[in-house]
């Protein structure tokens, strides 16, 4: 049988609780998109299989996503909602019954690949039904890494707090294990599952997130008068390392000039609301700080190329940040933090520049020297070109795999 040409349509499903029109800006859904698009513009029929854990009414929340719909439609996307089961209790808000659902809307629908998310673990009955022989004709599964419950636990200094966590952490290892194939934007996310005990499965490769960037060239000359801590309000995203490398500055050199704005999800340090934790934090600083939680993707990147604006990215370790490439094709000024896998994405001569240690010291004197000489910015180690290229080689292996 001949090898399948790129040119020949392929029917894939990606199956995801976040995505762009129906999920506020996260990592997860940025990369989602990214690849339903790329996968699209090659030609390929894609479907993109929403598990909404919001979902009450399905029909009504089918209704009130028509514009969302069809204007992804125009794109070469189909978005469909998964229906949960009235036979089960849960609805989507329980991973489990989620991924049952998921495996029932799979079956039929004729699909040569999917691709599910490790997070959450909903390609776990589908993946489980294949091993068993219960899911005749079913299609190539692919998972993908963007960081499990238990790391992001890990991460936040978390403890388990029911039975809940467990089950997660249960679906995503053995989503992971059963996996046809394992695709990890980073390899720093692989070594972290192999120092877990998590089984990967033999075909495991590493490409990074194809995302849905417009490029901007124009490089920005403009002095620093505006610093933003870029990412969720949590701990893993370092907001306790930017509260103090902040203060240690304000306490070095005069910053009444430099506005400072957090700018992401609010969510909860040490038992208290995120907001209400860096305003407290905060109140020694020369001006109070700015706080937008609600920006899409779209509307954050345009916020942060005005001339001016450094980003700050100190989280305590990531997978493949989002926002180190959006700051990167948008040309943004930056500094990150050399953790997880940060680095794999900034080309080496870059990164003495844009990355830094986890540790105050390190920041401010990271800030500092911006301040001093002008925003660092950087070129990526991998073009999104080529890592767009990579995707689409991966359908066609796996497609030729299970032909």
């Amino acid at each position: 049988m001949l090898s399948p040409s790129r040119r020949e349509k392929r029917r894939v499903c990606i199956v995801t609780a976040e995505f762009h029109g129906l999920f506020k800006n996260g990592g997860i859904g940025t990369a989602n998109t990214g690849l339903a698009l790329s996968l699209a513009e090659a030609g390929h029929e894609v479907v993109v299989a929403y598990v909404d854990a919001g979902l009450v009414d399905f029909d009504e929340r089918v209704a009130e996503a028509a514009d969302t719909i069809a204007a992804w439609a125009q794109k070469g996307v189909k978005l469909e909602f998964v229906p949960r089961n009235p036979m089960l209790r849960a609805g989507h808000e329980d991973h489990v019954a989620a991924s049952f659902t998921v495996f029932q809307y799979l079956r039929g629908r004729g699909f040569a690949l999917v691709f599910f998310n490790e997070c959450g673990g909903q390609g776990y009955f589908s993946l489980l039904a294949k091993r068993a022989g219960l899911f005749p004709d079913a299609p190539r599964m692919v998972v993908v890494t963007h960081g499990a419950n238990a790391w992001v636990l890990e991460l936040n200094e978390q403890l388990y707090w029911s039975l809940h966590p467990i089950s997660v952490d249960f679906l995503e290892r053995r989503s992971v294990e059963l996996a046809d194939d394992l695709v990890s934007p980073s390899r720093y996310l692989v070594g972290w599952m192999g120092e877990k005990g998590w089984r990967l499965p033999a075909s495991t490769r590493i490409i990074q997130n194809a995302l849905p960037l417009k490029p901007n060239a124009t490089q920005r000359e403009a002095a620093i008068d505006e610093i933003v801590f870029f990412g969720r309000l949590e701990a893993r995203k370092g907001v306790e390392l930017f509260l103090s490398a902040y203060t240690a500055l304000c306490a070095k050199r005069d910053m009444s000039r430099i506005k400072v704005t957090f700018l992401g999800k609010f969510s909860r340090i040490e038992g208290v609301h995120s907001g209400v934790y860096v305003l407290e934090r905060t109140r020694t600083w020369p001006a109070p700080p700015s706080l937008i939680a609600e920006l899409s993707q779209e509307q954050a990147l345009s916020y942060l190329s005005r001339p001016g604006v450094l980003a700050i990215m100190p989280s305590r370790a990531e997978n493949s940040p989002c926002v180190v490439v959006e700051c990167i094709v948008g040309a943004v000024p930056f500094i990150a933090t050399d953790s997880g896998g940060t680095a794999e994405l900034i080309a080496e001569a870059d990164r003495a520049r844009c990355l830094c240690a986890g540790a105050p010291e390190a920041l401010v004197a990271a800030m500092d020297a911006a301040l001093d000489d002008g925003a660092p910015t950087a070129q990526l180690a991998v073009s999104q070109e080529q890592s767009r290229e990579l995707w689409l080689d991966l359908v066609d292996e796996t497609s030729a795999a299970s032909a």
